[in-house]
């Protein structure tokens, strides 16, 4: 049986494994985060630089970070679930 080295989960700044089997990403929220990325970075492009814009951008990335931060901690209190029993 050959077993595949971990792959990282396509989402910038996701530092999750995604599942084996041709997964871009480590679970169905990260593709729609990355999906929002796309969609926004398009609009952003669109509408042209502005304070709006630069706001609008800001609030993609920090729900970005927001998403990484809480599938991080997710993980991190399976393990510790996991260890009790």
């Amino acid at each position: 049986m050959i077993i595949d080295d971990p792959v990282p989960c396509s989402r910038e700044g996701c530092e999750l494994q995604r599942p084996a089997g041709g997964y871009q990403f480590c679970t169905h929220l990260c593709r729609q985060i990355s999906e929002q990325l796309k969609d926004s970075e398009r609009l952003c492009r669109s509408v042209g630089k502005s304070e709006l814009t630069t706001q609008f951008w800001l609030a993609a990335v920090e729900m970005s970070d927001a998403v990484s931060r809480y599938l991080m901690l997710g993980r991190q209190m399976r393990e510790v679930l996991r260890r009790k029993r």
